[in-house]
């Protein structure tokens, strides 16, 4: 990564992609080498059950085995990722703002824009294949 980020928010989808092997690319790895570089991860409430959930998934597809699920369950608890919660009333005013109506996205994407606002934190997502919000994206 050239981007100098020293906090961001998690996304799930890439979390996943760092234990998922052909999910697995160069912009999740260095997603990854800025946590160990020591990079602040930040997470919203939801994103541990959006792991466990996209585990899981994986392992009904076969992707991976019951066994690998525990393991990886267990890496992924010893990760740096700080997460947060949100008091509803904040969650529901997101929902209701232009901002959410506008893109359509996923809670997540609506919570981290919300703490961008609070946070000058961007978000590492591969939905997009970009860092969003955050001025060095390409």
């Amino acid at each position: 990564m050239k981007v100098a980020v020293k906090r961001f928010v998690l996304d799930t989808s890439v979390t996943v992609a760092w234990f998922l092997e052909d999910e697995s690319t160069a912009f999740t790895e260095g997603v990854l080498d800025l946590i160990a570089a020591g990079a602040q991860a930040l997470a919203p409430a939801i994103w541990p059950f959006e792991v466990a959930d996209a585990l899981l998934l994986a392992e009904r597809r076969k992707r991976i085995t019951v066994a690998q699920v525990t393991e990886l369950l267990g890496r992924i608890l010893q990760l740096p990722v700080s997460v947060e919660s949100v008091e509803p009333d904040i969650a529901f005013k997101c929902c209701r703002s232009r901002v959410s109506r506008s893109l359509r996205n996923t809670v997540l994407l609506t919570w981290s824009l919300l703490c961008g606002t609070v946070f000058p934190w961007p978000l590492w997502t591969t939905s997009c294949g970009k860092l969003l919000g955050h001025p060095a994206s390409p």
